[in-house]
């Protein structure tokens, strides 16, 4: 992959690849370009680098290709239902671009614009958006800062800050799809996982929240311990069937709502690669790469298929304008919005 290959100009502003390291070998590779996190490279137990995000190699695939690989997203992430929502009396009409509903943010996204370098070193880059009011059908202008941070403990710190000029909906989230065994390697269902979540909200055909909040025991969906992915997503269970694996909202365990907290692990045996997330944000949804079909050919010149990837997408609930009981969205004029995610890559002996 050549830097080179990530330098356009569009909308009239500059988009180039830009990297992060430490002095044990960890890199990043960042582009302007949606927030996108393009590669993260690690030692693994073998002390070869390895690349544990799928992506692309150059800026066209990020532009043509599969919108949220490593993303930012928002203004909403997950799934608006009619892509509607009401406040204050007023309904508002997003954009549609999932069937009759509003995904992650709409057809355009924080996912598909050039965001602005604010700073830049070998260790952290940040960068700033405004969204204009009514981008996407949102209201209020949003201004955001996205700060990407690496330390030399090999932890990758995300921290998302918007402030809004009018009372809009904002659940902005990370999208990395992982795989521990390396870009493009096989599929991830013998990848060991936890998640810290007692309960987690069940969703309609139409992959948006039916409005109850399940208990994970007794099902397919506890991941309270570690266990592979695949041991029970063919089990037969009419929420595996609707998002044709995992998709789902899992509601994390948290003393208070704003605290950073764990929020979910993951490792693979063949390469030891350890990853465990923590989280402000009150959701985490899990997704299996249950419609990856061959079609986007990946850094590693392979086609991504079916569960070759996994994400743990730190959130709010899905569709929260539009189920009043779940934790609001709403970010008022004077308040500040923030997002934090921290990822903490290590090495188990497997």
């Amino acid at each position: 992959m050549k830097k080179e290959d990530f330098s356009q100009t569009i909308d009239g502003k500059q988009v180039h690849l830009y990297t992060l390291e430490t002095s044990k070998g960890t890199q990043i590779d960042i582009t302007n370009y949606g927030g996108i996190v393009v590669n993260m490279k690690v030692p693994d137990k073998n002390n070869k680098l390895t690349d544990i995000l799928l992506g692309y190699d150059s800026l066209d695939g990020y532009i043509n290709g599969c919108p949220y690989f490593g993303a930012i997203i928002g203004r909403c992430a997950n799934r608006i239902r009619k892509a509607k929502f009401n406040l204050n009396g007023t309904q508002y009409q997003l954009s549609q671009n999932d069937g009759d509903n509003h995904l992650h943010g709409g057809i355009k996204s924080f996912s598909h614009v050039v965001w602005d370098v604010v700073s830049y070193s070998k260790n952290q880059i940040k960068l700033s958006y405004i969204s204009g009011a009514g981008e996407e059908g949102y209201p209020g202008t949003l201004r955001l800062t996205a700060t990407y941070s690496l330390t030399e403990q090999n932890e990758f710190k995300v921290e998302i800050l918007a402030s809004t000029t009018q009372t809009t909906p904002v659940n902005i989230t990370t999208h990395p799809f992982f795989n521990l065994n390396g870009e493009g390697n096989a599929n991830i269902l013998e990848q060991i996982i936890k998640i810290n979540a007692d309960n987690y909200t069940p969703v309609t055909s139409e992959m948006l929240p039916n409005g109850d909040i399940e208990t994970v025991i007794n099902s397919p969906f506890d991941f309270r311990e570690y266990k592979a992915i695949g041991r029970d997503i063919d089990k037969e269970n009419t929420q595996l069937e609707y998002g044709n694996g995992y998709d789902h909202n899992y509601i994390l365990n948290k003393d208070s709502q704003n605290n950073i907290s764990f929020a979910a692990s993951a490792y693979s045996k063949v390469t030891g690669i350890k990853l465990d997330i923590y989280t402000n944000q009150p959701g985490i949804q899990l997704y299996t790469g249950n419609w990856l079909d061959g079609a986007d050919i990946g850094k590693s010149k392979k086609a991504y298929v079916k569960h070759s990837a996994f994400c743990m997408e730190p959130q709010f609930y899905p569709d929260s304008p539009n189920n009043l009981h779940f934790p609001s969205i709403f970010l008022e004029p004077l308040k500040t919005y923030q997002h934090i995610t921290n990822y903490k890559l290590s090495i188990i002996k497997t």
